[in-house]
């Protein structure tokens, strides 16, 4: 047996053994073919819902959320990098991550800042419980619907009052409600994701001769202020 083979023997069992070790001992694990992988969620800072693209950057790979808001990106080198996240309407997140274990985890809580593309707001009205339920719906300059925005604290303002016009050219007559009007988000909803109530026991109750109300509707919002006037408002007796 030549000097050279029993070299290379030698050296062959001691890779064997290396490797051998490394399955044995957690700590001496060597990343797979695969490499390290980043593992984490991304959410809206205001509900925990997810962010619609959501854009994440990490080491050279990025990938893209749309409903979901669970993300991995896997075939990492070890090591530290610089984590983004960005998305429309959103304040910008970066942190440092070090890739330690083969997964490491992290969870991103994106703080909303204001609504892309916003250019005026649409309002329905109808009766539920205990209240007049008000739906608003955000449009952009085409006058499409925005269905994909942060969860903001938005304020609101509202007049009612018997229509004394038409539906089309509402004219105010008996003032039945003027007041600050409460806004809550809806993420599950399709379209009219922000909702208002104005109770019923802050509303007057209308003449009998009655039959239509007008409402004069004003949503604040992080890039100003807007107005909708409805004319067709259902007004039901009170009890």
């Amino acid at each position: 047996m030549s000097a050279q083979f029993k070299r290379w023997a030698k050296s062959s069992k001691t890779i064997v053994a290396l490797a051998v070790i490394s399955l044995l001992l957690p700590g001496c694990a060597v990343p797979s073919a695969q490499g390290y992988v980043l593992r984490g969620t991304v959410s809206d800072a205001a509900n925990g819902m997810p962010v619609y693209k959501a854009r994440i950057v990490f080491r050279g790979r990025t990938t893209t959320l749309f409903t979901t808001r669970s993300f991995t990106l896997s075939h990492l080198p070890r090591g530290e990098g610089v984590l983004k996240v960005e998305a429309d309407g959103y304040a910008p997140f970066q942190k440092s991550v070090v890739l330690k274990g083969r997964e490491t985890d992290v969870d991103v809580a994106l703080q909303g800042m204001d609504v892309p593309g916003l250019a005026g707001i649409l309002v329905w009205c109808s009766w539920e419980a205990g209240a007049l339920r008000i739906d608003i719906r955000l449009t952009d300059s085409a006058g499409l619907t925005l269905q994909h925005f942060p969860s903001l604290s938005f304020t609101a303002e509202a007049l009612l009052a018997v229509n004394l016009g038409s539906e089309s050219s509402p004219r105010q007559g008996t003032l039945l409600f003027k007041g600050a009007v409460p806004v809550s988000y809806d993420p599950l909803a399709l379209l009219d994701r922000l909702k208002g109530r104005i109770p019923r026991a802050s509303i007057a109750r209308p003449p009998t001769s009655a039959s239509r109300g007008m409402l004069e509707f004003m949503l604040n919002t992080p890039q100003g202020s807007f107005r909708w006037i409805r004319g067709d408002v259902p007004l039901k007796a009170q009890d």
